[in-house]
């Protein structure tokens, strides 16, 4: 997930990182501390991370459900933001956030 949040991030985007019921409590706690540790996400405070994990079947309606309590966590951080994507950590970008822009 990282090297996602390497390659999407933007100081004028939020992000909000939740982790499934597969990871363990380490992965969770490494996470956080990588996010707590970056000097550029600590400046802009716009990576958060949800502590709680949910049991996700792809098929069914819990991603839908993990994916509406995220939303509700951000707008109680930040409601200033205009889209919601969903990513896992196999998502990659093939545009960089900035050549976003222009189209």
């Amino acid at each position: 997930m990282t090297r996602l949040l390497k390659a999407i991030y933007h100081p004028r985007n939020q992000y909000l990182l939740q982790l499934d019921d597969c990871s363990s409590d380490s992965e969770r706690m490494d996470l956080a501390l990588y996010v707590k540790s970056n000097i550029v996400f600590e400046e802009f405070g716009n990576v958060n991370v949800v502590g709680k994990s949910y049991a996700i079947n792809k098929m069914g309606s819990s991603s839908l459900s993990a994916s509406l309590h995220a939303v509700a966590l951000l707008l109680k951080v930040n409601s200033d933001w205009d889209w919601f994507f969903t990513l896992s950590a196999s998502d990659y970008p093939l545009m960089t956030q900035d050549g976003k822009c222009h189209y």
